[in-house]
């Protein structure tokens, strides 16, 4: 197109040149003193001008494509090498709830968190390095949107045609339990959403954002656990209000092993009101549409790079501690207690 538009003023500008040397010379002719060369030198350095400015114009241009074309290039030599990564069967799981500690905002509360778990399987002959693994739980409630977000995991390299190791991952809590009160509801558009992202490169450099949504549900055919979540849901929301004067007790109480005591039996008497197992696995349901597999530049992955959270390492011992030989049984059985809480 742009071709086109120069040929047609270099026509312009040759027709003109035509013209004005023949007025120039039949000009000269019929008055002797019309200066004819000034005039022609005059006209055709103006003209001279004008194609030294198209010719700058194109040759521009020109440069501008060979850069796209250099760069398309470039973009085609780092895609060649394209690791194609998908998910096996995602699980998603309610946690049976209990009831919780936080030490650093000295907090109570009744809580059912919630994980998925997911391998991911490179079906490409061609290995995939950096891969990030982060995930969002939106919960829609009267036109209003709760997004869970969790911390992003890292594989540092997934092999041609193999499968990751299973990677767990938990949702900041739903101290609402909002999740519960979605998966009840009668809408299949207040069901709660799972949307998985998989950021990785290929050893060529190329950028690739992979996507998968699902729709989490409980069986239609599963009545037993629609009963155990009623069940759960039940329980999570009248906790508070039933043992209001437990609560205050226990933030009353200075002495740590009377804490820790009350603690417990607050917990095991709240865990004789829950029915079903320790987990209720849900169904979920694929959408799609929302299936996204693309190719990302480098300032969209720093970007995105920049969004995720990584967890942080914290030592073994916050999960639980060993009875030692040197301790005496009551102040081991006391530590374990106290470690046990703060854990959860």
């Amino acid at each position: 197109m742009e071709s086109k538009k120069i040929n047609r003023i270099l026509i312009v500008v040759s027709v003109v040149l035509t013209v004005a040397f023949g007025g120039c010379l039949f000009f000269s002719l019929r008055n002797p003193r019309f200066n004819f060369v000034n005039t022609i030198s005059s006209i055709s350095s103006f003209f001279v001008a004008i194609l030294t400015i198209i010719y700058v114009y194109t040759t521009s241009k020109q440069m501008d494509f060979m850069k796209q074309q250099l760069a398309q290039m470039q973009q085609d030599q780092r895609t060649r090498e394209q690791p194609i990564l998908d998910l096996e069967p995602v699980e998603f799981k309610i946690e049976r709830p209990k009831f919780y500690y936080s030490p650093p905002i000295d907090e109570y509360s009744y809580l059912a968190r919630h994980f998925f778990s997911v391998r991911i399987n490179n079906v490409s002959n061609y290995p995939a390095v950096f891969v990030d693994i982060s995930a969002q739980l939106v919960i829609s409630e009267n036109e209003c949107e709760l997004c869970l977000d969790t911390t992003s995991r890292r594989i540092n390299i997934i092999s041609s045609n193999s499968i990751s190791k299973e990677i767990k991952v938990m949702f900041a809590h739903d101290s609402q339990h909002k999740m519960m009160s979605a998966l009840r509801s009668d809408l299949t558009s207040n069901l709660p959403k799972l949307k998985i992202s998989i950021l990785y490169k290929s050893l060529s450099g190329a950028n690739y954002l992979l996507t998968h949504t699902y729709w989490i549900d409980i069986a239609e055919d599963d009545e037993q656990s629609f009963e155990i979540l009623k069940s759960w849901h039940t329980a999570l929301v009248s906790a508070p209000i039933e043992e209001k004067e437990m609560l205050e007790q226990l933030k009353k109480i200075l002495d740590e092993e009377t804490q820790n005591s009350l603690f417990y039996i607050a917990r095991e008497a709240f865990d004789k009101k829950l029915i079903g197992a320790d987990a209720l696995r849900l169904h979920m349901v694929e959408i799609p549409q929302a299936f996204s597999l693309k190719t990302i530049s480098d300032d969209e992955f720093n970007l995105e790079i920049e969004s995720h959270q990584y967890g942080h390492y914290v030592g073994s011992r916050i999960n639980g501690c060993d009875i030692l030989p040197s301790e005496e049984p009551s102040v081991a059985a006391n530590k374990n207690m106290m470690n046990d809480r703060l854990s959860s």
